[in-house]
């Protein structure tokens, strides 16, 4: 009863209801759509199943990480908001529909400062190469009208050539560089007008 309860919160505070289609665009059967609290498994064990592969932090394999994981992905498609060191960021969650089955997710951040991050990105492997990524990277991207300078990417060192990389790129992204301490290296993208 209570998780009905949260989906029915998420769905009335959710102000971004309309889903994309991209069927006029050749793209058939991709759907991209605010996530629901019924999505958050889903999340959850996209990135856990890529994080053993080296794509996302490898802590995220562990059980005791994949709580606080679960409960931050819940609050951002609940609240819209996602807990950071230097206080709260605006969040939202994409999901892609992918001919009637869940496919892929976009999670964002927005920094006071007009950073939109794509926090985290994934596709079920078995709907790769459909330009699933790219659609859920450009809507992502749009997610904070009027508020974002820029948009940055991180992408784990071992998994650079794969996977992510190459959409930023194609989407105007530019490398900046490695942060040693994170084994990322870091993708920007300036916005000429705040969206």
């Amino acid at each position: 009863m209570f998780i009905k309860w949260l989906e029915i919160i998420s769905r009335l505070s959710n102000k971004k209801s309309i889903w994309t289609s991209f069927e006029n665009k050749g793209l058939v059967g991709i759907i991209i759509r605010p996530a629901l609290i019924s999505d958050a498994d889903f999340i959850l064990n996209e990135i856990v199943s890529v994080s053993v592969h080296g794509q996302f932090h490898p802590a995220y394999t562990f059980q005791e990480h994949q709580r606080g994981l679960f409960h931050q992905i819940v609050d951002v498609i609940v609240t819209g908001f996602f807990p950071a060191e230097n206080g709260n960021k605006k969040g939202s969650m994409l999901i892609c529909d992918f001919r009637d089955e869940l496919a892929g997710f976009c999670w964002m951040t927005l920094s006071k400062e007009g950073v939109s991050e794509i926090y985290m990105m994934g596709c079920t492997d078995r709907f790769r190469r459909n330009g699933i990524g790219t659609e859920l990277l450009r809507r992502g991207c749009g997610e904070f009208p009027g508020k974002v300078k820029y948009h940055v990417a991180r992408v784990y060192k071992n998994k650079e050539e794969d996977g992510m990389t190459p959409i930023l790129l194609k989407e105007g992204f530019k490398r900046l560089g490695v942060q040693t301490a994170k084994h990322t290296i870091k993708y920007e993208r300036k916005c000429e007008v705040l969206q």
